[in-house]
């Protein structure tokens, strides 16, 4: 059984750009070893990251899911809870290289997604082929506002991060904080005269970066602040380079041939 900790497969990695945007793609080459002819087959078209997402409803994974994808895969829906099933592959041509699942969003009244999510987790786990397998999660949340009374975590995500290392192994997670350009606009309405950016940026890791940490047990948190709002778009680029990075650390030989781009 080829695992994610898999060993001994020559692979280089490239970037391409997309022909319609400047947006920046993976592009894998490999040379399977004649030891692992069967998996090393699945490779050989270049790894397709099999992502899951979730989050609260209205946190905004819709928008996400869209950005990565190039174009409208998934519905995007305000403050209602939506009925995404999370067995359902969402992909597009315009990025061949992300297959996302989208779980239905986290609300109090509907504990068994949380049940929902760790059967999918498990399931993908055990799947032979390494293309079937679970290689990272994407955990929105909601940029909180100062005043606004609104709470960095969930009960469920909360619940999630508690048991993530027992429930994922070694399945790297990425915190997406969505909606960053209202903390922003924040910034720069009620603290004048200060850089909003920097402002944002310290704001972020004492209410919601620290409380993550502490909830979850990890020091070393991987982040994205993600923006879908026209001409406000931010983190799109970060997050699918970061993921691809830290999932190929699952392969030694990934580590000499990642790309050099500017983020």
């Amino acid at each position: 059984m080829l695992s994610l900790n898999c060993k001994g497969t020559s692979v280089d990695v490239v970037w391409t750009t997309n022909s319609s945007s400047s947006r920046f793609y993976p592009n894998v080459h490999q040379s399977p070893s004649e030891s692992m002819s069967t998996d090393s087959e699945s490779l050989q078209i270049g790894p397709r990251y099999r992502i899951l997402i979730f989050g609260q409803t209205g946190v905004g994974k819709s928008s996400l899911i869209n950005q990565v994808l190039g174009r409208e895969a998934a519905r995007v829906e305000n403050d209602r809870s939506g009925k995404a099933d999370i067995n359902k592959e969402l992909t597009s041509p315009e990025n061949d290289r992300f297959i996302l699942h989208d779980s239905q969003g986290f609300e109090p009244a509907e504990s068994d997604n949380h049940k929902v999510v760790k059967a999918f987790i498990e399931r993908r786990k055990m799947m032979r082929d390494i293309r079937d397998q679970l290689h990272a999660v994407w955990l929105c949340f909601q940029v909180t506002i100062p005043t606004h009374g609104e709470r960095p975590l969930e009960e469920h995500a909360e619940i999630f991060l508690k048991e993530a290392k027992t429930i994922l192994g070694n399945i790297p997670v990425v915190v997406v904080f969505t909606k960053y350009d209202r903390l922003l606009t924040f910034m720069r309405a009620k603290r004048k005269g200060k850089d909003p950016e920097q402002e944002a940026a310290q704001y972020l890791k004492t209410n919601c970066i620290d409380a993550i940490k502490n909830v979850s047990g990890d020091r070393n948190i991987l982040h994205v602040e993600f923006s879908s709002r026209r001409k406000h778009e931010r983190g799109v680029d970060k997050l699918m380079k970061l993921t691809c990075n830290k999932v190929s650390d699952c392969f030694p030989s990934w580590s000499d041939s990642r790309p050099s781009v500017a983020l």
